[in-house]
Formats: structure tokens, C-alpha cells, sequence
């Protein structure tokens, strides 16, 4: 789009199309127009130390979300100390910088307060929903690997809230209190100042 939003292009790739190949279709494609500025888009998917690369080729200028998984989103950027300014009644944003020179990484860290508070309502329903099904385990305490505590570990909603303890299943306040600290943040990243 232009600056006032107005459509000069696009693309529409079939939906098994793997978000890599998209990045080579649409540059190779963007090769005959005569822009003067452009700004690749884009969502987690999009994130790879080769997209990235070939985005910042010949000065092309990025905006893409990124991940939490345990790299420098989680270690250095989210964990960055610093006071966040309000842009609008739900969203909260502070700038972090890692590295130095022409290295660096620019991220905005973006906190929305309303949707803090239903990631913490949601997470409190899972909970009780958790405890209620630990206590329904109690009768079968002598037997440690039933069906239903296999399911419960292995379940995408419930597993990573779980710890095996010398009793059996419990919750693990640890990663609770993990879960916490992201409530209401993403995290963009630009290579664009």
C-alpha cells in the first residue's frame, strides 16, 4: 500500500505455501517497480535468521513479530528493565536496543493491560480446571500412569502447567509464575529506525 493505504499490489499464495518461499516470491517480484521505500510485514512465521538476511538485502526494511522461546526475546528483551510509554488505552510500548554499531537489534516491547487481565482470567479458569482434575486423580494415587494422567501430561492445555512430584501430578508454580511475566506482551522487531 501506500502511505495513504491505497493497494499497489498483491499476492495470494495457496495455503500449504510455506512462509519462506513467499519472502523470494514477493521481493523477486517487487524488482521492476520503481519504489523508493518499502517495508516488509510480517508475523512469527516469518522469523529466521535467513529471512531476516534476505529482507535487509539492499536496504530493505522490515517490521516482523516475534517469538518467546527461550533465545534473546525471552532472555534479553523481555527482561530488559525500563518504563514503558502509553500510545493508546491498550497499548503500552518501550524500545529495547541489543547489541551495538550496526549489529544492533531494534524490538519494541508492546504490553496491552486489557488483554494482561484476560490472559490472567483465562489462566485462573485453567487452574481451577486443573486442580479440580488433580483431585479427581487422588483416588488412583497408588497407581502413577493411568490413562488420565497420561492425557493430562501430555495435553497441549494443560501439560506445561504440571510437574511429576514423588506424590504424583502438581501443579508447577514455577512455570505459572513464567507464564506471569508475558501476560498482555508481543514483541516486534525492525530493522527500520
Amino acid at each position: 500500500v501506500t502511505r495513504d493505504g491505497f493497494p499497489v499490489g498483491h499476492w495470494v499464495f495457496p495455503g500449504n505455501t510455506v512462509d519462506v518461499t513467499t519472502v523470494a516470491r514477493v521481493r523477486c517480484d517487487l524488482r521492476g517497480w520503481q519504489l523508493t521505500r518499502c517495508l516488509f510485514v510480517g508475523d512469527a512465521g516469518m522469523v529466521s535468521q535467513a529471512h531476516l538476511q534476505a529482507l535487509s538485502k539492499g536496504g530493505g526494511k522490515y517490521l516482523l513479530a516475534m517469538m518467546r522461546r527461550g533465545d534473546e526475546v525471552t532472555e534479553e528483551v523481555l527482561s530488559r528493565p525500563g518504563r514503558y510509554r502509553t500510545v493508546a488505552e491498550n497499548l503500552e510500548v518501550k524500545e529495547v536496543i541489543v547489541g551495538e554499531g550496526e549489529r544492533r537489534r531494534r524490538y519494541a516491547v508492546c504490553f496491552n493491560p486489557l488483554e494482561a487481565k484476560r490472559q490472567k482470567s483465562h489462566r485462573e479458569d485453567l487452574l481451577n480446571e486443573l486442580e479440580a482434575e488433580l483431585a479427581s486423580l487422588s483416588d488412583l494415587a497408588k497407581v502413577s500412569h493411568t490413562k488420565r494422567v497420561c492425557a493430562l501430561r501430555t495435553s497441549a492445555r494443560y501439560g506445561r502447567l504440571l510437574k511429576e512430584t514423588k506424590r504424583g501430578l502438581a501443579i508447577d508454580r514455577q512455570a505459572v509464575t513464567e507464564l506471569e511475566r508475558f501476560d498482555g506482551k508481543f514483541v516486534v522487531h525492525s530493522n527500520d529506525d
